[in-house]
Formats: structure tokens, sequence, C-alpha cells
């Protein structure tokens, strides 16, 4: 009987999932002309707001083998601050980071038994630190841009001049970057993930985008400072599995525009 069960939950599952993918895939097709335009980055406003700070914080747990190769990417862009966020790890990550010598990377790190809480509170942390350096220095949170990328993560070389587009326009809070798995695929699973990531949650992306319920992912999320700080707290991110999406619900919760 149970095995009947779960056999039908798993076939409406699925029914769900191919439906609300077709229906993606028509929207996409059907909108494809004015979402490349309005919402693909292609747009330019009348002015690049050249006071706009970034700070990407990158999560960092036993990511040895990868963290160089992300920072050395993320360095690229003249604009981004990189603050490393080490919980703890126990194999050579930190000594990885510290031989990179630019002052644009900031390493913080955390300590048992106050780390191993969850990647809310590790961003949270970083969200701290770069609040102190912003009120030294001056800046008004409504020019500081947060970013949060995966220690194995690279963003696309025309990544700064896409959030410029967006961010150079007060009006615009939050932004979702694409996702895309590296190229040199080594099992169907990550084509498969590949597929999922570029195309299928992209149009998803884009359908949400006209009802204003676009999702943050723990991954290539870009906000503006300012209203997250004033309308859900210095810790935005809580103990929640998914800290992405929970992100996004509180920010739809207090309605703070995308």
């Amino acid at each position: 009987m149970l095995i009947i069960i779960f056999t039908l939950i798993w076939g409406i599952a699925l029914f769900i999932f191919l439906v609300y993918s077709l229906i993606s895939l028509l929207f996409r097709m059907i909108s494809y002309p004015r979402d490349f335009y309005h919402f693909a980055g292609n747009q330019q406003p009348a002015k690049i707001d050249r006071n706009l700070q970034y700070y990407v914080i990158v999560p960092c747990f036993n990511e040895a083998a990868v963290i160089q190769r992300t920072i050395k990417c993320l360095l690229r862009f003249k604009q981004f601050e990189i603050v490393v966020v080490d919980d703890a790890s126990s194999d050579d990550s930190v000594g990885q980071i510290k031989q990179i010598t630019n002052s644009r990377v900031h390493l913080l790190r955390r300590h048992l038994p106050n780390a191993h809480t969850g990647k809310g509170d590790v961003l949270n942390f970083a969200l701290d630190y770069i609040c102190q350096i912003t009120i030294r220095q001056r800046v008004p949170f409504e020019k500081v841009i947060i970013g949060v990328v995966d220690a194995d993560a690279q963003l696309a070389d025309n990544a700064l001049q896409r959030l410029n587009a967006y961010f150079s326009s007060p009006r615009t809070n939050i932004t979702q970057m694409r996702v895309k798995m590296y190229p040199h695929f080594k099992n169907w699973l990550q084509i498969l993930q590949d597929i999922e990531f570029f195309s299928v949650n992209h149009m998803a992306q884009i359908m949400r985008m006209y009802t204003k319920t676009v999702g943050l992912s723990g991954n290539g999320q870009f906000f503006r400072l300012a209203p997250i700080i004033d309308k859900i707290g210095a810790h935005p991110w809580g103990n929640a599995l998914l800290d992405d999406y929970e992100l996004t619900i509180k920010m739809m919760l207090k309605k703070i525009a995308c």
C-alpha cells in the first residue's frame, strides 16, 4: 500500500514539474523579444552610477582545491571587495587564501565552537563586517551592493557591466545572476544539472519577474544593502535549510521592490 501511495505522489510531482517546465518554455518563447531588452541587462541607464561599492561574500568550508581560482576570478572585477568567510575549515583553505596578497581580499575566520552553525550565520557574520567598514568609511548603504558567490563559482566576464546597468537605477534592489555549471562535464548528472540551472530555472525566473516573485539563489545573488537593513535587519539570514529562499520570502513579506 505504501509503495502505491509513494508512486502516486511521485507521479503527481513529476506531472506538475513537466507541466510547469512546458508552461515556462512556452512563456519564454512568446516573451523573449520583450525580455531581451527589459530583463537581460541589455538596457543601459542614462548614467552609470560610479559610486556603487560592491562587496562579494564567499562562504568557505574545506574548499582548498578551488578557493584560489574563485578569488582570482573575482579580483578581475576592479569594483569588487571580496569577503571570504572560512567556517573553521579542516583542510588548507586558509593557507590557500593567505597566498593571495591583495588589499581587496578580506579573510574572516570563524572558530569552533562558534562555527559550523549554518550558512545563514556565515553570511550574517560577513554582513556585520561589511556594515562596520561602510559606516567607518561613511558610505551610504544605498550605494552598497552585496553579492553572494559560492567558493567553487565564477562570474561571467560581463557580470560587472550588467550589475552596474541594473543597480545604477535606484529602483533596483535585487538581481539574481543566471547560473551555469562549469563546461567540462564529467557525467550525465552534471549535464542535467546544467540544463536545470541554465535553462529551466532561468525561464522560471523570467516568469517570476512579471509577478514580482523572483527567487534569490544561494549563488550569484546581489542586493542593495539599504532596504535589507532598514526592513529586515542587520542579520537578514536565519537558520532555515534554504537560506537563499528564506531571504526571498522575507523580502516579499516586507514588500521590498525588485
